[in-house]
C-alpha cells in the first residue's frame, strides 16, 4: 500500500528523475575534462535526457492519469531531437569538408614552394660547379706558364753557364731572393727541399694552415724563377721534382735568424711553425 501511494503521489517518480539529473551532472563533469568526440556525444545525450526529464516532471506535476499523452510527448520530443541532431551532423560534415579543402590548398602551396626552392638549389649547384671548373682551368694555365718559364730560365742558364754569366752573380741573386723573402715563403721553400730529399709529396695546409694560399703562390713564383721545379695537382698536392742544392743551408740560416730576431709575442709562434715543418718530414 505504501509503495502504491508513493507511485500514485509522484514522489517516487520525482526521486528517480532527481537521481537521473544527478547522474547526468556527474557524467557531464567527468567527461568535461576529456577532449575529443566523447565530450561532444555527451552533450547530445545530456540534451536528450533533459528533454525526457522535463516531460516526466510535467507529467508528475499535472498527474491527470493520461499516460498515452505523455508517451506522445516523449515520442514527439525524440523526433524533434533526431531532426535537430541530423541538421547538426550535416552542418558539421560541410564545415569539416571545407576545412579539409583549405588544408589541401595549404599543402599544395607548400609543395609548390618546395619545388621552387629545389629549382633554385639546382641552379646554384650548377653555378658552383661552373665556378669550380673555371678555377681548375686557371690553375692548369698557371702550371703551364710556370713550366714554360722554368724551361726558358733553365735553357738560358745552361746556355750561359761558364761563359757570360758569372757564378758569383747567380749566388748573389739567390742570396738576395732568400734574404729578402718572407718567413712563410722561406718555410714553404724549405718544405720543398725536405720533400725532394724524402721523395714525399705534401700539402701546404700541413705546414702553414693559416696562409697556405700565399705559400702556394710563393712556390709557383719560385718555380717560375727556376729555384725549384714542382708539380701541383687539382687537390693542391705538391710534388717536388728538383731544387737548387745551394738553397737548403741558406734557407735554414735565414729562417733561424728570423726567429731569433722576432718580437717576443711572435717568436714562439714562428718557432712552432718551424718545428712543425721538421716533424712533418721527420727531420
Amino acid at each position: 500500500m505504501i509503495i502504491d501511494k508513493l507511485i500514485n503521489s509522484g514522489i517516487l517518480t520525482l526521486s528517480v528523475v532527481l537521481l537521473a539529473i544527478i547522474a547526468i551532472i556527474f557524467l557531464f563533469l567527468k567527461y568535461r575534462q576529456n577532449d575529443g568526440k566523447c565530450k561532444v556525444h555527451m552533450y547530445y545525450i545530456s540534451g536528450l535526457l533533459i528533454f525526457i526529464i522535463i516531460e516526466l516532471i510535467t507529467y508528475v506535476c499535472v498527474n491527470n492519469n493520461n499516460t498515452d499523452q505523455i508517451v506522445d510527448y516523449i515520442s514527439f520530443a525524440s523526433t524533434i531531437s533526431s531532426l535537430f541532431l541530423s541538421v547538426v551532423a550535416i552542418i558539421y560534415a560541410i564545415v569539416s569538408n571545407n576545412q579539409g579543402e583549405a588544408q589541401y590548398q595549404k599543402i599544395d602551396g607548400a609543395s609548390d614552394r618546395i619545388s621552387i626552392s629545389v629549382d633554385k638549389f639546382s641552379l646554384m649547384s650548377e653555378s658552383l660547379s661552373g665556378s669550380i671548373d673555371s678555377i681548375l682551368s686557371k690553375l692548369d694555365e698557371i702550371k703551364v706558364i710556370s713550366d714554360e718559364t722554368r724551361q726558358t730560365v733553365s735553357q738560358n742558364y745552361q746556355s750561359h753557364t761558364g761563359s757570360s754569366i758569372d757564378q758569383n752573380a747567380v749566388l748573389q741573386i739567390i742570396d738576395g731572393y732568400i734574404n729578402n723573402g718572407s718567413y712563410y715563403g722561406n718555410l714553404s721553400l724549405l718544405a720543398c727541399v725536405y720533400s725532394n730529399e724524402n721523395e714525399r709529396p705534401f700539402f701546404l695546409s700541413e705546414i702553414i694552415p693559416t696562409d697556405s694560399d700565399y705559400a702556394l703562390g710563393y712556390i709557383i713564383s719560385s718555380s717560375s724563377l727556376g729555384v725549384i721545379n714542382v708539380s701541383i695537382d687539382d687537390k693542391r698536392c705538391i710534388t717536388v721534382n728538383t731544387v737548387l742544392p745551394i738553397i737548403k743551408e741558406k734557407l735554414i740560416y735565414a729562417i733561424e735568424t728570423f726567429i731569433e730576431k722576432s718580437k717576443p709575442e711572435y717568436k714562439s709562434g714562428n718557432q712552432e711553425l718551424y718545428e712543425k715543418l721538421k716533424q712533418t718530414f721527420n727531420i
